[in-house]
């Protein structure tokens, strides 16, 4: 079985300096959903404009802040949040049930950036992250010695934005 699939973030985000916005990685079952895979393990790697937004870090557990509540990976555990360089991360998670091609919830799962006056380092789009994505399967647990279909699936990674305004008065 091979199976190609989309996830994405949106490009209209929108923050302003010193505040916290929810960006979310989201699935679509295009050009076929992922449903029938049974996708349960994955890691997704997740770069920014760290001059204009960073990872906000969760109070109550001191680690980055990856959101699962009321998304499709709500039950997952995230098992590493790995920040990789200044402008990247590195997220691991598996979980019980596997992921679903749902036109009512496609957030797969969120990551809480704080945002910080700066122009950003694209001269072209001033004030905006481009937000990159790269998601793949992952046997984390070595389950799968032979290798099945999570092996083939490819998902085609689309990228988005968020603009954080400047105005500070």
């Amino acid at each position: 079985l091979y199976l190609e699939t989309t996830n994405f973030v949106r490009d209209d985000y929108k923050v302003k300096v010193g505040e916290q916005v929810d960006v979310a990685v989201e699935l679509r079952g295009d050009p076929e959903s992922i449903t029938p895979v049974g996708l349960t393990e994955l890691r997704t790697r997740v770069s920014y404009d760290e001059t204009l937004i960073r990872p906000a870090i969760n109070p109550q557990t001191g680690k980055i802040w990856i959101v699962t509540d009321g998304t499709q990976s709500e039950g997952w555990t995230v098992l590493k949040v790995e920040q990789t360089s200044a402008n990247s991360l590195e997220i691991d998670m598996t979980g019980p049930t596997p992921l679903v091609n749902d036109p009512d919830m496609t957030h797969f799962f969120k990551i809480k950036f704080d945002s910080y006056l700066s122009t950003g380092k694209n001269k072209d789009a001033l004030y905006t992250s481009n937000i990159d994505i790269y998601t793949y399967p992952v046997d984390f647990d070595n389950s799968d010695p032979i290798g099945k279909s999570d092996q083939y699936v490819v998902f085609r990674d689309i990228p988005g934005k968020v603009l954080v305004n400047q105005d500070c008065a």
